[in-house]
């Protein structure tokens, strides 16, 4: 417990450390945020200027980053810029297929990697050991976005039994031709 307590000042430094290279590389994007926000090509001066003060990007930098900060603490992501819904909403709406992945990614993890590691531990220095220990690490440093983009291509692609785009539910099937 007093570890826990000892690593806790450290948890939030690097939350705060996170929060503001997230904040950082959002600042660096090419484009005009304000620019998007007012139209686009059909935006004029005037509307840009109220888009950019609408959005509070005529303010210093560390103030918008004390108000990302504090609308990130209370929930409120913002609007999306391409379809000016609530970020929040569409967060709701994506979780369910990206915690999908990851706990499906979790599963087939650990189906594969335990017999490997077990196999890898008991014949250590083996061929066997020297080819599942650089693999574990190739594999592991693996985003999980990446294997589910390798899965799509594998699966609609090569061996051409799932489709490319959306999922099913259980309570669906698929659909049969």
């Amino acid at each position: 417990m007093t570890l826990v307590l000892r690593r806790l000042p450290l948890l939030v430094l690097l939350l705060a450390v996170i929060s503001a290279a997230v904040f950082a590389l959002t600042q660096a994007l090419p484009g005009d945020p304000a620019f998007i926000a007012a139209g686009g090509g059909d935006a004029t001066p005037e509307m840009i200027a109220h888009a950019r003060e609408r959005l509070g990007l005529d303010r210093p930098l560390w103030i918008q980053y004390a108000l990302y900060m504090r609308n990130a603490l209370a929930g409120d992501f913002g609007r999306s810029l391409v379809n000016r819904k609530p970020v929040i909403e569409d967060l709701a709406a994506f979780w369910p297929a990206s915690a999908e992945l990851a706990l499906v990614a979790i599963a087939i993890s650990a189906a594969v990697g335990v017999p490997l590691g077990v196999l890898s531990a008991v014949r250590a220095g083996s061929w066997p050991d020297r080819l599942i220990t650089p693999g574990s690490v190739f594999l592991g440093s693996m985003p999980i976005f990446w294997i589910g983009l390798m899965a799509v291509l594998a699966f609609y692609r090569v061996l051409d039994v799932m489709p490319a785009a959306g999922r099913w539910t259980i309570s669906q099937a698929p659909p049969t031709d």
